[in-house]
C-alpha cells in the first residue's frame, strides 16, 4: 500500500508511475507462471470518478487481468466486517462475483 506523508504529491506521483511500469509485467508473466489465473486489479481509496476507471481499464487492456475496480475504503471495511460476522456463510466466490466487471464499488 502506498502511504506517503501528507502533502507529498511528488512521492505519490513517483509511486504511481512505478506501479504503471511494473504492473503489466507482473500480471502478464509472474502471476500466470505461478498458476494464478483469476487476477483482479482493485484500487482502494475514496472519491473515484468514472473517467479514472475508464482510463485504468484501457491501460490494463491486453493483460490477463479479468477486471478493474475502484473500491471505496468503507466498502472494503464492510466486506471484511461481513466476512467476520458471517464467517460460516461467507464464500470467496462472493468476492469473485463482487470484483468481476469494471466498476466503482461505493458502499
Amino acid at each position: 500500500m502506498i502511504t506517503p506523508p501528507r502533502g507529498d504529491v511528488k512521492s505519490v506521483r513517483q509511486d504511481v508511475n512505478a506501479v504503471h511500469r511494473r504492473a503489466p509485467a507482473v500480471v502478464s508473466r509472474v502471476l500466470p507462471a505461478a498458476g494464478i489465473d483469476k487476477v483482479y486489479f482493485a484500487v482502494v481509496g475514496r472519491g473515484f470518478r468514472q473517467d479514472d476507471l475508464t482510463r485504468l481499464t484501457a491501460f490494463m487492456t491486453g493483460t490477463p487481468i479479468r477486471s478493474v475496480c475502484f473500491m471505496e475504503a468503507r466498502a472494503l471495511m464492510r466486506l471484511v466486517d461481513q466476512s467476520i460476522q458471517k464467517r460460516r456463510e461467507f464464500r470467496l466466490a462472493d468476492i469473485d462475483t463482487l470484483l468481476f466487471g469494471n466498476k466503482i464499488i461505493a458502499e
